[in-house]
């Protein structure tokens, strides 16, 4: 007997998978890990999900709803340290705040929303 269960997909998912699907046309291999994967970090900001491009030294930090973007900044500056770039996508409606609670970081900031069913991106921005 199969036992199928329905798991929501939250928005979260849904950006990470649009960041790794442009990654895949481009033909680049990516890892979708944990933030505690690639960075010693708190477990409340470890759990966030990231995109890692070894080849660019990119980590695409996807900010989940119940996290503050100051809380991110030692782990942006832990990043750069060991070389990679940070961006942090986050929220069209929190990148006021991901702009002021991430002033002075080394790391770009990249608004995301729903657009039907996928997801929309904007430009990149230094916070």
């Amino acid at each position: 007997m199969a036992v199928a269960l329905q798991v929501p997909i939250t928005d979260v998912d849904r950006v990470a998978g649009a960041v790794v699907e442009v990654y895949v046309k481009r033909r680049e291999i990516v890892t979708e890990i944990p933030l505690i994967g690639i960075v010693d970090v708190p477990a409340g900001v470890g759990a966030l999900r990231v995109v890692v491009s070894a080849s660019k030294h990119v980590v695409e930090i996807v900010l989940d709803a119940d996290v503050d973007a100051a809380s991110l900044a030692p782990a942006v500056w832990a990043l750069e340290a060991k070389g990679w770039h940070a961006v942090v996508l986050v929220a069209l409606e929190r990148i006021g705040d991901a702009h002021r609670e991430l002033r002075g970081t080394p790391c770009r900031l990249q608004p995301w929303w729903p657009s039907g069913d996928t997801m929309a991106f904007g430009t990149f921005e230094a916070p």
